[in-house]
Parts: C-alpha cells; structure tokens; sequence
C-alpha cells in the first residue's frame, strides 16, 4: 500500500502562503481515503496550476567545510526503508526555495527560547538517562539569526545543563544551513545584546543568563564595540538607526559577553558534539535511531504539509521506545499550523497510527508564545 492505511477525511494546505486551501475527497464523489500521501498529491496539483513550483534539490552543496572540527555532508535516505510518500515527497522536494523565502524567520533563535528548552530537556534527561549509555540528544536547527546578531544559543544551554547534571551526554546538532554550523565549529565567545529592539524580552533574558553563568561557573563582561565573534545581521541599519535601532544603538546599549561552555569546546574536540549539515525532510532516518531526545523547535512550521510528515517521518521511524521530540506549532495559519484544529494534517490518531508517536501539548505556562508539543515515541 503506498500511503499509510489510517486516513482523514479532510485535509487543508497552504501552499502559497495566502488563504488556506481545502481537499475534501466526497466532494467530487470519491469514496477514496485520504492518509498522509494526500498531502503530496495536493502539492502536486497546485505546482501543475503553477501555485507552487519547486525543482529538484541540487545536492551539489553537500561536501565537507575546512574547518578547525568536521561538519558532516548531506545524506540521503534509503528508499527501501521509506514508504512510498515519504520517496516521492523527497523527489519533489525544492529546499533551497523554502530557506530563500525567509532566510531570517527560518533561523530565529533567542537566548530566553533556548534556555527554556534546555530545562524541558533537563526533565526527560534525568529520567531517560539509565547510567550506562550517554544520553543522545539531536537539536535541529540550531538558529543563526538573534535579534541583531549571528548567534546560536541552543547548543551551548543544552550542553551546559547536562553537564551541570553530571549526565554523560552526547550532542548532534543538524541545520541545512551550514553556516551557523561553521560559526559553531569555530565560536569562542557567547554575546547578548542588552536592547533587543523588536523582539523585547530584555529583562527574562538577563534572568536566564545571569542562571546559566551560574551553571558554568563563568564570569560576565561587557563590550560596546565590535570585535571578533560579534557579527550584525545584515538587515540592522549601520549606525545611527531612524525607524528602527541601528548598529550604533545596539553598541551604545551593549552586549553582554561570556566564553563557549568549556565542555561543549572539549565535546568538539574529542567527537561528543556532532556538526551534520543536511535538510530533515531528505536525511536518513539512521542519523536520529539512537536518540533519547530530539528538540525539533521553530523549523516544521516553515514547510509545506507533506515535507512536515516526511521530516516527522524521519526523526521518528527508528526511535527506541520512550523518545522524545519537541517540536512546537503557532496558531497562526500563514506559518503552517500543523494541527488538525488549525487546518492542519497532525491529529493524536494520525500520529499514533502513522508514526507510532504518543502526543502532549504543553501547558500555555510551559510553553515560550505558541503551542509546544511533546512527542513519545510508542
């Protein structure tokens, strides 16, 4: 059978970004099932309209960086492992087209966001960790883009709270963009702007980070001017801004400076901490088998329906028991609600069925300003 046999009966899509669009199979007079393959049939249909026109993804970017620690290329799934929607959603893939229409969005990372789901894994970390193997834990994507600022944050919270734990860990972090994955391999230096301009949050960001020196023992400084490691995004308007804050304004305010966690620069060194560079929707399921926790935040959102399936498809089909990932849904339809509420294909029957995945939707008080979801592998 080459769609998974537990079907809805309704399916609505977004694949231009405008009004969503509705599949109703009755509505032309089939009685046929739709199940998650549906969803690609339907991106079929719109790119034959010329609604939606991507191409085949040029894997000529995939190699290996020259680089201080390797970043692993691209790698592409076996067709003998994955279902026939998952193969021909891959065929069809166009990933190149979804980064370039939002380069910024698609990357967006904040301290506070990370340092709030450091402590979510924290949780499972002390309960899944058997004292035998590390703890295995996969971030995708590891966001680039901080306010106005080249910064990953995520990573270095993680690493840091399992090491304050005591928990033997290892960490994978996956991006198909390769260069926050560079900026990693290479960073020594932590920044924090102290004005955030229009993402706000200044004070619960200070809060988290004055918690995570604590957590690596680190001392804090300040610098109000440029220096190496600290890069604007090139969208900040050099010095003085008008409408919004310039390059001179965020100086003027400062950064708040502190050192790569020490152990997360020995887990480069000795292999503990993995750089892949690849896209999820094409990787290979082998890369996550062995993961007790997958943190998987602010990336479904920016596919189309049936890249958000196969990627989930990937994360989960070789998953031990009791796994976990976390990934979240906003509730505004334009960024690809994923759930069935919100004109979405994912409902707790289709992920039990289809995926073999339990759901838990975070409470609006654990949650950082949309719906966080918790899968459990099955």
């Amino acid at each position: 059978m080459p769609y998974p046999p537990h079907c809805i009966s309704r399916i609505s899509i977004n694949p231009d970004r405008s009004a969503l669009k509705a599949y109703d199979p009755m509505e032309n007079g089939s009685n046929a099932c739709v199940g998650i393959g549906s969803l690609l049939s339907m991106e079929i249909l719109y790119r034959k309209r010329g609604e939606y026109s991507p191409t085949l993804l040029d894997n000529s970017h995939s190699g290996r960086y020259n680089g201080p620690h390797r970043i692993y290329p691209n790698t592409m799934p076996s067709e003998q492992h994955a279902p026939a929607w998952v193969t021909l959603t891959q065929r069809n893939y166009d990933s190149q087209a979804i980064l370039s229409a939002e380069p910024g969005m698609f990357s967006y990372t904040s301290f506070r966001r990370s340092y709030y789901t450091a402590g979510i894994i924290e949780r499972y970390a002390t309960e899944l960790f058997d004292g035998n193997e590390p703890f295995t834990c996969v971030i995708v994507g590891v966001g680039f883009h901080s306010g106005p600022i080249e910064q990953s944050y995520e990573p270095y919270l993680v690493d840091a709270r399992l090491e304050s734990l005591n928990i033997p860990h290892r960490l994978t972090l996956v991006d198909r963009d390769p260069r926050p994955l560079q900026a990693i391999a290479s960073r020594r230096n932590i920044f924090l702007p102290t004005e955030n301009g229009l993402f706000g949050g200044v004070a619960k960001n200070n809060a988290s980070w004055e918690k995570f020196l604590l957590e690596t023992s680190q001392d804090d400084a300040m610098t109000h001017e440029v220096i190496p490691e600290l890069t604007f995004l090139p969208h900040v308007t050099p010095g003085i801004g008008t409408r919004f804050l310039g390059t001179q304004d965020y100086l003027d305010a400062g950064f708040r400076k502190t050192d790569v966690p020490a152990s997360f620069v020995q887990g480069l060194d000795t292999g503990t901490v993995q750089l892949i560079h690849h896209d999820i929707v094409l990787s290979s399921p082998s890369l996550y088998e062995t993961a007790d926790f997958i943190s998987c935040r602010n990336v479904l959102c920016h596919m189309p329906p049936a890249a958000q399936a196969t990627a989930l498809w990937n994360m989960s089909v070789d998953l031990a028991p009791g796994a976990k990932i976390l990934i979240n849904d906003f509730e505004d339809k334009n960024l690809r609600s994923m759930m069935e509420e919100n004109g979405g294909w994912m409902s707790g029957d289709i992920l039990q069925n289809d995926f073999s995945l339990s759901m838990e939707i975070l409470s609006r008080e654990e949650a950082y300003q949309h719906k966080d979801i918790l899968l459990t592998k099955i």
